[in-house]
């Protein structure tokens, strides 16, 4: 399950005081009790697969909302996580827990708990490798934006807007119809486009 909709953490929480949005998390299952950044262990290209074979915009929005939601948890220098005990994960490190209930205690909603698990990491690695921060349906003038980044398609051209304070490498999937009826195959990384996007400034690409 994905969550669909930003849970309203409590304002004092650790992730209220941050603004994290909860949606795009994922739920292994209602046992847990909480959400998790990610599909355990997966990019989630397989949705992207589903998408390219059926056309069923679903499938994307699922992808874009999971990707998304990643990169607000990952732990990083300018921006550590904690844990409850108060130390900091190490950069690139992140906790499988999305606190969404009082299951540890209601001072624990919208918090880390424990330390890093590797999955997360894993799975945020995979995504990043896997999966386009951009991708174009051209025969559909449909774009997919999972990624931290805005764009839009003007004629043949895609701009890309980087609001961030960051520089962002964006890499894009740009396909047909009729390219997208093909099968994938392997290193399909290498289909991808990648463009350089300076912080709070924006490129155009022809397609």
């Amino acid at each position: 399950w994905v969550v669909a909709y930003d849970y309203q953490f409590p304002p004092q929480s650790r992730f209220g005081r941050m603004g994290i949005r909860a949606a795009g998390s994922v739920w292994a299952n209602v046992q847990n009790k909480h959400s998790a950044p990610g599909i355990c262990t997966a990019s989630g290209v397989s949705l992207m697969k589903l998408y390219r074979a059926t056309g069923d915009a679903l499938y994307m929005d699922l992808l874009q909302s999971i990707a998304h939601f990643l990169p607000q948890v990952v732990s990083y220098q300018e921006r550590p996580m904690y844990t409850i005990r108060g130390d900091a994960l190490r950069p690139g490190e992140m906790c499988e827990r999305v606190n969404l209930s009082d299951w540890e205690g209601m001072e624990n909603v919208g918090d880390s708990i424990s330390g890093a698990n590797v999955w997360p990491s894993s799975t945020f690695a995979l995504t990043w490798t896997e999966i386009p921060g951009i991708y174009v349906d051209l025969s559909h003038g449909l774009i997919w934006v999972s990624d931290h980044v805005n764009a839009r398609l003007d004629g043949n051209t895609l701009l890309i807007d980087n609001p961030t304070s960051f520089p962002a490498v964006v890499k894009v999937l740009a396909e047909t119809e009729s390219e997208r009826r093909e099968i994938l195959g392997l290193c399909w990384q290498d289909k991808f486009i990648r463009v350089d996007v300076p912080a709070k400034e924006h490129v155009g690409i022809c397609l």
